[in-house]
């Protein structure tokens, strides 16, 4: 500096407005202009990466001249230290305002409505829409990022990460088009890996850690801000362009919808829920805020997982705001009939008030003409005879009009009786899903009783019914039926809530309400009033059959469902009888046209999901169940059953899916014994013996829901490689059920482990006469058929066996079927195959030491990486094939892998092999050498050696 607070000698330093990891932003009096400026300065001298992008920064926002982007007046180096001197803003962020908008700032409120936000958001996007126009991408679009001065200029700050792009990026889409779902997802747990290993594993222990926040920028390996990327530009080697610029902007759109970012937390959380799927619609997330469904589908078009799916700039994502502002048609929202009128009455509102009052005034005067025209052939015919006459037609006209009159008035006032009534059940309908459980938490709830809820809720809707009949005693109307129709449903609703909400806590308890007792334990809760007499109407059959199937009566749930008209009942019937898929989501989609706002029928959907490999659906499906239903058990199990790998967090199992399973519903969910026993058979504890017996014992003993719990003892035998015991427990569930598709899977998989291997096919391929998509039937004949080096006909079985699968032993074996089938197409395939394994590997979970009371990683399968070495090999990629190799065989050094995999060094007598062809006869020797420590390889890696020593 040249002197004390003065930059360059001629900056006098006012105050500090903020500073990053590398620079730091003040407010000067430029002496020589005497005008106020902002001034950007390195912190200290930097690297040279950090000069040269803070030069670059300097020349991008130079030649960007646009009036939404900050404009430079200066830049130059003040002794060995760079400035730039920038326009002065007077006004507030994004991220400001966003924060008095959750606040519930009144002034907030009132001066930022949607439709001034949306306003603003098309500066945002004109501005990037320029910059991609002069060939630049900015890479760190958020809140912070966009000032909003005091008379409403919207100004684009910060392009300290802007980078000019290539017309060949630019135009072609870039790197990132041509990335696969498994690629990006392999690279980001890469990302996610060192993120977690900065913040946890490499901390000394005792040391204090803190997180990177999600919505800082961040730069090294990955650059820009991880709570609004796009999911390639999580990997430091993808080449972004244009379509990283309109994921941001979509981004920042959902934060002004929702008032809350897409992904929120620590780098690693925010990268970890980046893998794991698109984030909640914003009408789920924010479904108070009244978002219109044509600005939703922007920000969901924008905010496209594949880059070629978004809008190919900004330019065209600022066109449908602009329409959507405009009044005029979103290109990527399909509008109904009725939303187009609506939209070309609003746009065109004085034309068409003045067409209908025109259209009013001459109908008016034809009935008025024609009425004189009448009454004067009439008056000249009967003369006087009929003036009589025309004066009674007057007087029953009058009297017509009255009661008409009378008639409108008690529609008018039905109308309103019906939405008091909507109110008391949405209200109700709002408590149940916020309502504690039943049996209370810790020493129980000082809240109202649902009981005491719906009784408010049912007399509100009974009053309001019975000033309809008092009413409708003046009167009898088509109308009036109707209306009193629509009250008698929302009474019925009503009551189906209030069941809905015990039956996803206290199963038995409402089991009790619909009148069942037999065989059910006391229920425990609070007590039900005396006289409360539910009329639940077509919904009860539905609802008993749900009960039973909580508490594992598979026969009870069948026998009590409704007749077929019933398209919930259909949906149900299907999930019971376990229908192939096909028909199984055929009947699910009619139940949840029928019921679409029921969380039970959307996480079946999303069971379903899941069995075909839809596995992004499938999560936003539980999504949006678990937001219908919070309190739903059976929701939270289903869910947890269906994405939960065998091989999941100890954490995440103990503090995940026990926690809540064991909080909303006790002991009466049977999925939480079914987490325990699968986590203690994981572990390598030796508890499934006993666990096996004990649910043999109770099945025996208690006689209750046996089919389920057959098929979670054969789960956990097959689990725990206990052949004998999982074919056991498989054929008493197949006694109950022939045919049952669980257990099949389990019956064919224990003939596999006990060495019958004709037998499992057989029953394997008895089992796809049914369920030709099962995911656990395919997989199995294709291990069985790949075994018998029949690689062509075992093709097809792996790959619907892959598809589905949550670990990475499918894909595994596709990639070596392919290894063995060659050529150039099965090559790749089983290139991705092998990548895809990768990807649900456990590479990036941890387990639990309790005695040292740290997370550790699981090493990741030493298989995978030799069968992709194998296929680079053969495709004549012979570096890429050394450096699998190598991790293969460092993988088999783990004390970890031997133990579970056992040992195999034949990954370094391939890498030896590799280096020697490649003429790296040294490198080659060593890993000769390593290999001998594999008794069952000591003699060919020694006549290796010998050779090798020969040579030289």
């Amino acid at each position: 500096m040249s002197g004390e607070g003065l930059i360059a000698g001629r900056y006098q330093v006012l105050e500090e407005l903020g500073r990053g990891g590398v620079g730091r932003v003040v407010r000067a009096q430029d002496t020589a202009l005497h005008r106020e400026v902002a001034v950007k300065t390195l912190l200290k001298q930097g690297k040279n990466n950090d000069r040269a992008r803070f030069v670059e920064e300097a020349q991008i926002t130079g030649q960007l001249n646009h009036p939404n982007v900050i404009s430079v007046h200066d830049l130059g180096v003040d002794g060995d230290k760079l400035y730039l001197v920038m326009k002065l803003v007077a006004g507030q962020d994004l991220k400001q305002i966003r924060k008095r908008l959750v606040a519930q700032e009144p002034a907030a409120v009132e001066a930022y409505p949607l439709r001034r936000l949306l306003r603003l958001f098309l500066e945002i996007c004109e501005a990037v829409a320029y910059a991609h126009a002069r060939g630049v991408i900015h890479r760190d679009l958020k809140p912070a990022n966009v000032m909003v001065g005091d008379d409403d200029q919207v100004l684009l700050l910060d392009w300290g990460l802007a980078k000019a792009i290539g017309d060949e990026e630019v135009e072609g889409g870039g790197g990132t088009a041509t990335l696969d779902d498994a690629t990006i997802e392999s690279r980001l747990r890469a990302s996610i890996a060192l993120a977690r290993s900065q913040s946890l594993i490499g901390a000394p222990e005792g040391a204090q850690v803190t997180e990177v926040d999600g919505d800082l920028t961040i730069e090294g390996q990955i650059v820009g801000t991880p709570a609004y990327m796009p999911p390639e530009q999580a990997d430091s080697d993808a080449l972004l362009d244009r379509s990283a610029d309109v994921y941001a902007l979509g981004s920042l759109l959902y934060e002004l919808l929702t008032w809350e970012a897409p992904y929120r937390g620590s780098t690693y959380q925010c990268l970890r829920r980046l893998i794991e799927g698109p984030p909640p619609d914003p009408s789920v997330r924010a479904p108070h805020n009244e978002i219109p469904p044509a600005v939703e589908a922007i920000t969901l078009k924008a905010m496209a997982r594949e880059p070629r799916e978004r809008y190919v700039d900004a330019a065209s994502l600022a066109d449908d705001v602009r329409a959507f502002l405009d009044g005029e048609r979103v290109s990527v929202y399909e509008e109904s009939a009725r939303e187009g009128l609506q939209r070309l009455a609003r746009r065109h509102r004085a034309a068409v008030i003045a067409s209908a009052v025109g259209f009013v005034l001459l109908v008016s005067l034809i009935f008025v003409a024609a009425g004189l025209i009448y009454l004067e052939e009439r008056r000249v015919r009967r003369a006087t005879a009929e003036v009589e006459r025309e004066h009674e037609v007057v007087r029953a006209e009058e009297a017509a009009a009255r009661r008409g009159k009378v008639e409108a008035e008690l529609t008018a006032q039905g109308l309103s009786l019906v939405a008091e009534a909507l109110s008391h059940r949405g209200h109700f309908r709002g408590q149940c899903r916020s309502a504690l459980p039943l049996a209370g938490v810790g020493e129980g709830t000082h809240r109202p009783t649902l009981f005491a809820a719906h009784a408010a809720a049912r007399e509100g809707v009974e009053g309001c019914l019975a000033r309809l009949e008092a009413a409708g005693a003046r009167a009898t109307s088509a109308a009036l039926s109707q209306l009193r129709e629509q009250l008698v449903g929302i009474r019925v609703d009503l009551d189906v809530a209030l069941l809905e909400a015990i039956l996803g806590e206290r199963p038995s308890f409402a089991l009790r309400l619909l009148g069942v007792s037999e065989l059910l334990p006391a229920a425990s809760g609070f007590t039900p009033p005396p006289k409360l007499e539910l009329q639940l109407g077509p919904a009860r059959g539905t609802l008993l059959a749900r009960g039973w199937l909580r508490l594992g009566r598979l026969e009870r749930a069948l026998a009590a469902l409704p007749g077929p008209s019933d398209p919930v009942g259909r949906g149900l019937r299907a999930y019971l009888a376990d229908a192939p898929l096909a028909e199984l989501r055929t009947a699910l989609d009619a139940a949840l046209e029928a019921q679409p706002d029921a969380g039970w029928l959307r996480a079946r959907s999303a069971e379903v999901r899941v069995r075909e490999g839809e596995f992004a659906e499938a999560q936003r499906e539980f999504q949006r169940a678990i937001s219908l239903a919070p309190r739903d058990a059976w929701v939270h199990s289903a869910h947890f059953r269906a994405t939960l790998p065998p091989y999941a967090d100890s954490e995440m199992l103990t503090h995940g899916a026990q926690r809540v399973l064991g909080a909303l519903s006790g002991d009466e969910n049977r999925e939480l014994e079914h987490v325990r026993a699968r986590e203690r058979i994981w572990r390598g504890l030796q508890a499934h013996e006993p666990y096996l017996e004990q649910l043999e014992r109770q099945v025996e003993e208690e006689g209750l829901a046996p089919l389920p719990r057959w098929r979670a003892g054969a789960r956990a035998a097959v689990l725990a490689r206990d052949g004998a015991a999982a074919l056991r427990f498989a054929q008493r569930a197949l006694e109950r059920r022939p045919g049952d598709r669980v257990g099949l899977g389990c019956r064919a998989e224990a003939l596999l482990q006990l060495g019958r291997a004709d037998e499992a096919l057989e029953v394997a391929k008895g089992g796809l006469e049914r369920y030709p998509r099962d995911g656990c039937l395919n997989a199995l004949v294709g291990r069985v058929l790949l075994g018998r080096r029949q690689a062509r006909a075992a093709l097809p079985y792996l790959e619907r066996g892959a598809r589905p699968a949550l670990v990475s032993d499918p894909w595994r074996r596709l990639a070596e079927c392919c290894l063995e089938l060659g050529g150039a197409d099965f090559l790749a395939k089983g290139v991705a195959a092998a990548r895809a394994g990768l990807a649900r590997d456990p590479l990036t979970t941890y387990s639990y030491d309790r005695k040292q009371r740290r997370l550790f990683p699981l090493p990741a399968d030493p298989r995978l990486h030799r069968v992709l070495g194998k296929l680079r090999r053969k495709q004549g990629r012979l570096g890429e094939a050394i450096l699998h190799h190598q991790r293969a065989f460092l993988l088999w050094n783990n004390k970890r892998v031997t133990t579970t995999i056992g040992l195999d060094f034949r990954d370094a007598l391939d890498a030896g092999e590799l280096h020697q062809q490649l003429g790296l006869l040294s490198e080659a020797f060593n890993f000769y050498r390593q290999a001998q420590s594999d008794p069952a390889l000591a003699q060919e890696a020694q006549a290796r050696m010998s050779r090798l020593r020969g040579g030289r």
